[in-house]
């Protein structure tokens, strides 16, 4: 392990390494080498609501013998614990400090909806701020999005342009029944294009739906999609066909078709596209998608089919997964289709299971043999935890194909030392060298 390079983040690094959160958030976080030299340091800032205002990571630079920054990250917030401003900064190793480098800010109504956000970005060359994004939000009695405006940066004025502004309405059950975009024209807001939804009266069914644009002073028709369900079968399953026509002179002419199955869920389980060529429907590629969940709604099966012609179809891909009570994932396969033998073949393939809190204990990987066109062992890997659920074990081996027998090539312990509220303030990693435990890091959490 190179861990000169080894760049510490609090909540990357303690993911990484399998450890529980503390119960309080420490100011600062340093990590050792083997030979008790520090390599990696961070540091944390938080407000009277311990929200965390300031993240600054630096790595030791061992060939300048200098500390270099690595991320820094520093927000606002406001009394209800919205946040009002985000900026990153990147280390300038001319000058050895820090640069903003991007700035977010955003505004909240009462509600703590968001009504206003804005992202710019620092040209270090030219030495000025150069926006990106930049939208306002207002909302309806209903809670519901009333308009959206966005803006574009002018660069030579250097001040946000309106662009488009969308207007929503909606029934009186929350259905949108229209929208409609305005484009900004030397300063004043021009019709563009609107799209009108209609909806079956008993339920959320979209049926119709009719894209206009505005063109000298009228809206014209460009295109009509219009939907078609069909009834429920035993199982809860039924079809949805979607049929896009497009406009010219008035007249609508058949575009694409897509024949769709739902689920009980409203999920969508099989897929099947097609285009007009002028006098009947044709199956275009990849195209049909089977998908299957359990009762839980876990995705526990998926395949998607290419259409080659001739009344065939071929696999592109193949995923398939089982879950236990909690709604962990016990097993993941993932297959793609190999076109010289006509097959599935295989891509990944783990087993994972778990201790009583849902932790990892172990997990065992195989992979493909295309000879034998099976799957076969690659390797385990088995962790331990201590009481807080932080990992203190963990051991891999590979699976030697040849001996027929598992091989150990990684074993490493984590020790720690908590202060009385059960917060971590040291940890030590090892890793078993083959006749003793050598130490490859200290991090100490203040």
């Amino acid at each position: 392990m190179n861990v000169s390079h080894y760049i510490i983040t609090l909540f990357a690094f303690l993911s990484a390494m399998g450890i529980a959160s503390a119960q309080e958030q420490p100011d600062s976080i340093i990590k050792y080498n083997a030979d008790g030299v520090a390599v990696a340091r961070s540091y944390f800032k938080y407000d009277d609501n311990k929200r965390q205002t300031l993240a600054m990571h630096y790595v030791f630079n061992q060939k300048n013998e200098e500390w270099a920054g690595t991320s820094r990250d520093e927000m606002t917030f406001d009394n209800n614990g919205n946040c009002l401003s985000k900026s990153t900064l990147y280390w300038d190793y001319e000058t050895r400090s820090w640069v903003v480098n991007k700035k977010q800010e955003s505004a909240y109504d009462s509600r703590g909806r968001v009504i206003g956000h804005s992202v710019m970005n620092w040209n270090k060359v030219r030495k000025v701020w150069v926006g990106e994004t930049k939208t306002e939000t207002e909302f309806n009695n209903m809670g519901l999005h009333a308009s959206e405006t966005s803006y574009f940066w002018d660069d030579n004025a250097t001040v946000w342009i309106k662009d488009r502004k969308q207007n929503f309405t909606y029934d009186d059950r929350g259905r949108c029944t229209l929208c409609e975009t305005q484009k900004w024209v030397d300063g004043k807001a021009v019709n563009e294009s609107r799209i009108e939804y209609t909806f079956d009266a008993n339920s959320r069914d979209l049926l119709l739906e009719r894209l206009s644009v505005w063109d000298k002073g009228n809206w014209v028709l460009s295109t009509e999609t219009k939907y078609t369900f069909g009834k429920p079968d035993d199982s809860g399953c039924r079809s949805k066909e979607t049929i896009v026509q497009t406009a010219s002179n008035g007249t609508l002419t058949n575009s694409r078709r897509e024949v769709v199955t739902l689920d009980a869920n409203n999920v969508e389980i099989f897929i099947c596209r097609e285009e007009w060529n002028g006098s009947k429907w044709l199956i275009n590629s990849q195209d049909r998608k089977e998908i299957k969940y359990d009762e839980d709604k876990n995705r526990i099966f998926e395949e998607s089919y290419s259409w080659i012609g001739q009344d065939k179809w071929v696999g592109v891909t193949h995923y398939e997964a089982k879950f236990n009570d909690y709604g962990d994932v016990v097993t993941e396969k993932r297959m793609k289709w190999n076109a010289q033998t006509n097959s599935w073949a295989g891509v990944s393939y783990v087993n994972y299971e778990y201790d009583g809190v849902g932790n990892i204990i172990r997990d065992e990987r195989f992979k493909w043999d295309s000879k034998a066109g099976e799957w076969i062992n690659q390797s385990v890997n088995e962790i331990e935890y201590d009481e807080y659920h932080n990992k203190k074990a963990e051991s891999t081996s590979s699976w030697n194909k040849i001996r027929q027998t598992w091989e150990n090539f990684y074993k490493g312990k984590f020790e720690y030392a908590y202060d009385g509220d059960g917060n971590m303030k040291i940890m030590e990693e090892y890793v078993w060298d083959v006749k003793k435990w050598k130490i490859v890091s200290t991090v100490n959490y203040f």
